[in-house]
């Protein structure tokens, strides 16, 4: 896994934002209710019906099925202070291992791109795939 690969999690939107937005449909899908459907079904069950629409998934992590794999790694080193590199212009590889967790998840995989009320300025990063994260550690 390159980190090419890695994508930022929980900053891309403002959590708060999206839900607001998705709240706002609500009055839109009540528009589209033909009339006559009004009259004929009842409240809690066109209230299920719009709900159904609009749900977001929140996203679950199976923590008992995760996964750990290690492959053999190159590992830049030109940008830390605490070796002893004579030329930082470029990089400087030694040998490493890397760390890969694999997290099996069910939900909307887009909410790993909204960011929360509260937050870091420096966010996790990983490859997100379709009901599997993948997290690398050098």
């Amino acid at each position: 896994m390159h980190k090419r690969e890695w994508q930022t999690l929980f900053s891309k939107y403002d959590l708060r934002a999206l839900l607001d937005g998705h709240l706002a449909k609500v009055g839109d899908a009540v528009l589209r209710i033909a009339r006559e459907r009004f009259a004929k079904a009842s409240d809690e069950l066109l209230a299920a019906e719009v709900a159904s629409e609009l749900v977001i998934s929140p996203v679950t992590l199976f923590d008992d099925a995760i996964e750990v794999s290690t492959t053999d790694a190159e590992v830049d080193v030109s940008h830390d202070f605490n070796r002893a590199v004579w030329d930082r212009s470029g990089p400087t590889y030694v040998d490493g291992l890397q760390v890969t967790y694999h997290l099996p998840y069910d939900g909307d995989r887009n909410l790993f791109e909204c960011r929360p009320s509260s937050f870091t300025l420096n966010p996790p990063r990983a490859v997100i795939k379709k009901h599997r994260t993948a997290v690398s550690i050098r």
